[in-house]
């Protein structure tokens, strides 16, 4: 798992150029966010969008090594470790848990791994977080017949992906994130923002980097901003 990002590190950067005004317009809603903050910013793959200098201080986790190899700024602390696991971190040290179109490639070869990682994830960023803190996820997600239908398919889609040598991607429908979110912060506020996409879209999202094109209005997936707050 995650040696598909290492192989395609070059690719798949090029593939993501073409989507900078949706990325300026994430930026707009993060900044304000994490100024003057001790951001953890999980799975950005070395692609820091947004301007991280306003932040106190920028910690990036990624398990594929070549991604991180991507950051030149020595200032940014750069940590090569699997989110369902993260051990290098102390607990409560940190303001903000940015999580940004990482989701749907965090998972395993059955659809209950997928759940299983979520849960893990959204479990170790209620401890990473601070009494304040504050996890924003950028994610884009399936209605439910959508899922369902993924869902179904999920080994089949699996086996096809590992015979081509290539990670399994797997979307969450809003509900599925909801629940694992209340499953596992105690107490916290949740709002969700619908974010318009525009443009010509790769729906495989770096699976198999600029191979598809469709509109924005053919993907089957929506793009969403999760802000779960912590409170005491």
């Amino acid at each position: 798992m995650f040696n598909h990002f290492n192989r395609l590190s070059n690719s798949y950067f090029t593939n993501i150029g073409d989507k900078k005004e949706l990325y300026n317009l994430i930026s707009r809603k993060i900044e304000p966010i994490i100024r003057n903050k001790v951001v953890l910013d999980i799975g950005n793959g070395g692609n820091i969008f947004y301007n991280y200098k306003k932040a106190k201080k920028t910690i990036v986790l990624d398990p594929a090594n070549e991604m991180l190899t991507k950051i030149r700024d020595g200032k940014i602390i750069k940590i090569n470790e699997d989110a369902r696991n993260i051990t290098k971190i102390t607990n409560s040290s940190v303001d903000i848990i940015l999580i940004s179109f990482a989701l749907h490639h965090i998972n395993g070869p059955k659809y209950m791994d997928s759940i299983n990682s979520l849960n893990k994830i959204f479990f170790g960023a209620e401890q990473k977080l601070n009494l304040d803190g504050q996890l924003v996820i950028v994610e884009l997600t399936l209605n439910r017949f959508l899922f369902f239908l993924q869902k179904i398919f999920y080994r089949i889609t699996s086996f096809i992906l590992s015979k081509l040598n290539t990670d399994m991607v797997f979307f969450y429908s809003d509900e599925i994130i909801q629940n694992s979110i209340n499953q596992n912060f105690k107490k916290y506020n949740l709002s969700i923002e619908k974010i318009k996409m525009q443009g010509w879209l790769d729906p495989l999202l770096g699976t198999f980097p600029g191979i598809i094109k469709i509109p924005a209005f053919l993907m089957p997936t929506r793009l969403k901003i999760f802000y779960v707050k912590k409170t005491s």
